[in-house]
């Protein structure tokens, strides 16, 4: 009994398929994981934009409460 050469040719191509489908399966389940830690990250970084927009307001608001400036005697600046 001999195995023909087209069956042959056919079971390589077969395993070649099924070889890029698993890389393309893992490619993909690469990709929805990036997907997730991406949104993840943004949504770190909204929350820290929300802190530093906080701390802005009260820096602000601190500053508001300062004397004012003391301007200098006019014949000392000359």
């Amino acid at each position: 009994m001999s195995i023909e050469p087209a069956t042959v040719m056919n079971l390589v191509l077969l395993a070649v398929i099924v070889y890029q489908a698993m890389r393309l399966a893992g490619a993909k389940a690469a990709l929805a994981k990036a997907g997730v830690l991406l949104q993840e990250a943004n949504t770190r970084l909204l929350e820290l934009l929300e802190h530093v927009k906080t701390q802005e307001t009260f820096i602000n608001d601190l500053l508001e409460q300062l004397p004012p400036a003391i301007e200098p005697h006019p014949e000392k600046q000359a």
